[in-house]
């Protein structure tokens, strides 16, 4: 079974001024079974705790919360994480988010999204 990883699209619920999140490469193909990177670079001019959070959606279900991690350093605006997995029997959507703390960009925690789509 051929594996892909194409970014589909990017959005946002909301974001402070000038913060992007992008997954590179756009593409990628591997067979079943084996194991795929996924990196998930983002832009911030946010100087406090960044959370990095990663998503997997089936096609028949809603997006699914698998793990995040934080950085706290604010004198670097480019930060990267990356996130393995190994597809199985069916495809999937990862989604790489950023979330800010509640105080850094108005009254709810905001969140900017890019996606892969695993086939």
């Amino acid at each position: 079974m051929s594996l892909q990883a194409g970014l589909i699209f990017f959005f946002v619920l909301g974001q402070c001024s000038g913060d992007s999140v992008s997954q590179f490469p756009h593409i990628q193909k591997t067979t079943e079974g084996h194991n795929v990177t996924l990196n998930c670079t983002y832009n911030t001019s946010y100087a406090g705790v960044v959370y990095l959070q990663w998503y997997q959606q089936y096609p028949t279900t809603g997006p699914r919360y698998l793990l995040q991690t934080f950085s706290s350093d604010s004198g670097k605006h480019v930060k990267e994480g990356q996130f393995s997995t190994e597809l199985r029997d069916s495809e999937a959507v990862y989604y790489c988010g950023v979330r800010h703390s509640k105080e850094s960009c108005g009254s709810h925690g905001l969140i900017s999204c890019d996606l892969n789509e695993l086939r």
